[in-house]
């Protein structure tokens, strides 16, 4: 798994991207393989949308965080 933010610099827009590939091994305990064709990828999946709102939580947060610095900076000149 691997992923990436991109900022566009020109319009302040940021996306974040994530990358995972997933398969059932095919050795081990029957009990672990048959667990995770029944609940893996639906975990997985809940994992990945949890990343993301929590992604982009954070960089709402931080951009307002500068909005707002940035206003008051404006405003005390």
């Amino acid at each position: 798994m691997h992923y990436q933010v991109w900022k566009w610099l020109d319009t302040g827009d940021v996306q974040f991207r994530l990358y995972a590939v997933s398969k059932v091994a095919a050795t081990g305990p029957g009990v672990l393989r048959t667990g995770f064709r029944l609940i893996g990828r639906t975990k997985q999946l809940r994992f990945y949308r949890q990343t993301c709102r929590r992604v982009r939580r954070l960089t709402e947060a931080e951009l307002e965080t500068q909005r707002v610095a940035k206003a008051a900076s404006t405003a005390s000149r």
